[in-house]
């Protein structure tokens, strides 16, 4: 949500001055690695969102290795569902460096 809102942010001053568009491009790019991060950890193919509950749940690493979903129902589990940003084809329209760059890492 953080990297959204920031990106947001870094969009809106670059409609003024172009040289936003890098630091837009680096939020994006933030946001993707942390949406990718909470959908394989560690490249070990846990996840912290639990399909059945329809929650996020932290998940603790044991040391034997093998993940345990921490079930806690808090805020905290609902914080990733507020990140949300509508990227309007103007606004894209109108920042082509930041286009080419956000299609290139999608």
């Amino acid at each position: 949500m953080y990297a959204l809102n920031l990106l947001a942010i870094a969009m809106e001053l670059a409609q003024k001055d172009k040289s936003y568009e890098d630091l837009a491009s680096k939020f994006w790019e933030h946001f993707l690695h942390i949406a990718r991060a909470m959908n394989n950890r560690g490249d070990e193919d846990i996840k912290l969102w639990d399909e059945q509950d329809g929650f996020f749940y932290d998940v603790l690493h044991l040391p034997e290795g093998q993940p345990l979903p921490m079930k806690v129902r808090s805020m905290v589990g609902l914080i990733p569902l507020f990140a949300v940003e509508t990227l309007e084809p103007e606004l894209l329209a109108d920042l082509p460096d930041f286009k080419k760059r956000m299609e290139v890492v999608h």
